[in-house]
């Protein structure tokens, strides 16, 4: 009897906990976009309460914040020393074997060729007209080089 109270006395806390919390992300993040100082500090708010999810899905999702953020990442991984970092790390032996071995296995193997055989669909319907374009223009070219060739075989054999 007692432990039963006990419990319900501890889910009441945590959820009224979770409502203040709740309360304090929102009133966190009208601050943040306000541009103001936080109420909790950045740490306890990550420890506590679900600030960072709230946050992401609020506030990272908006296209234009989604657009800077995609850019400053492309940014960022442009920079020489993260190239470096980056070749540096995926030159080293063991991340190599890791690697080969992965590409190896079977279930990866099919993975890749069903996305290159759907790569090589979508892109042959994207540009199907461009495509057969190209084709036909290089099919002419075939034909016009065969008979001038043709037509050149001719003129020596007729010019002896």
């Amino acid at each position: 009897m007692k432990n039963k109270y006990l419990l319900k006395l501890k889910k009441e806390e945590e959820k009224r906990e979770q409502e203040i919390c709740r309360v304090k992300i929102e009133e966190n993040i009208t601050n943040v976009e306000a541009g103001k100082e936080l109420t909790i500090p950045l740490a306890i708010l990550n420890k506590n309460c679900n600030f960072r999810k709230i946050w992401n899905k609020e506030y990272r999702n908006r296209p234009d914040i989604k657009e800077r953020l995609n850019a400053y990442q492309r940014a960022y991984a442009k920079k020489p020393e993260q190239v470096a970092k980056r070749r540096a790390y995926f030159s080293r032996p063991e991340v190599k074997a890791k690697l080969k071995e992965y590409y190896s296995r079977p279930e990866v193997k099919l993975k890749l060729k069903e996305y290159l055989k759907n790569y090589r669909k979508d892109y042959y319907l994207k540009n199907k007209e461009k495509i057969l374009a190209k084709n036909k223009l290089n099919r002419e070219k075939i034909k016009e080089y065969h008979r001038n060739y043709y037509i050149n075989q001719l003129k020596k054999e007729n010019g002896k």
